[in-house]
């Protein structure tokens, strides 16, 4: 079953329109409302959609993920896919038979909005045959059989607009972080968390893969690429990092 959390902050007026447009997902929606102070909570509970209530600190994207995923692995059983979506980030088509197909192609599938920047970027696998593009950011140095610091950008276009996980992939993904989808070393500021995840779904072998092109999220992607090649995350040493998550999993 797919699961659909919300990240909301403060975004009531966003909320009818978003579950109109999931409306096939009506029984599996959760959202995540983080230090909202707009009536975002009376009007879920007169919907009757589930909610938590949360006091992330700072950004708090990359903790409501996370509480989100604790939260639906909880009452699944630990059996569902999960789809995470901001709050105003409204898909323009969406049904659960669109969510099943993508997830038999890749393990992680990206949305993007209707104005985003990675449409005209070279950071896919084109195949002729598949409606789906295969994100291609290599970030292992095969001839010298390491995790090259200096060879890949920390920016590896991973979003968290809206994010499709396979249940397999967020397995993988935790088994390597202690039990986390989301790393605890990315809360609390913008824009790592996600990008951080999409890494160490690289590291662990994950097939990621963006939705078809008809599909996309309400808004634009104000987020800049970053042509700067850089090995240091918020204070983590990336190669290092990553090496070490290939032992854990090689241990398995």
């Amino acid at each position: 079953m797919i699961f659909v959390c919300v990240l909301c902050h403060n975004q009531a007026e966003y909320i009818e329109p978003m579950l109109e447009a999931l409306d096939d997902f009506s029984e599996s929606i959760i959202y995540m409302l983080d230090k909202c102070t707009d009536g975002s909570e009376a009007i879920l509970r007169k919907r009757g959609i589930p909610y938590l209530k949360l006091q992330c600190k700072g950004h708090g994207a990359a903790e409501a993920r996370q509480r989100g995923f604790e939260y639906i692995m909880d009452i699944s059983d630990g059996a569902a896919d999960i789809l995470f979506l901001d709050g105003d980030r409204i898909p323009n088509v969406l049904t659960e038979a669109i969510c099943e197909d993508a997830l038999k192609h890749g393990d992680i599938a990206l949305f993007r909005t209707e104005d985003d920047h990675r449409i005209t970027r070279n950071i896919w696998k084109n195949f002729t045959k598949s409606k789906y593009r295969v994100l291609n950011c290599p970030i292992y140095n095969k001839d010298k059989n390491a995790y090259n610091p200096y060879e890949f950008n920390w920016d590896c276009y991973v979003y968290g607009c809206g994010l499709l996980f396979s249940n397999r992939a967020m397995k993988k993904i935790a088994s390597v972080q202690d039990g986390y989808l989301f790393n605890p070393a990315t809360w609390g500021d913008w824009g790592y968390e996600e990008t951080f995840t999409g890494l160490v779904a690289l590291t662990v072998g994950l097939k990621i893969i963006f939705m078809p092109d008809e599909i996309r999220l309400q808004g634009y992607l104000c987020r800049k690429p970053s042509e700067k090649k850089s090995y240091v995350l918020k204070g983590l040493r990336l190669d290092k990092v990553m090496t070490e998550m290939q032992k854990k999993l090689q241990k398995k």
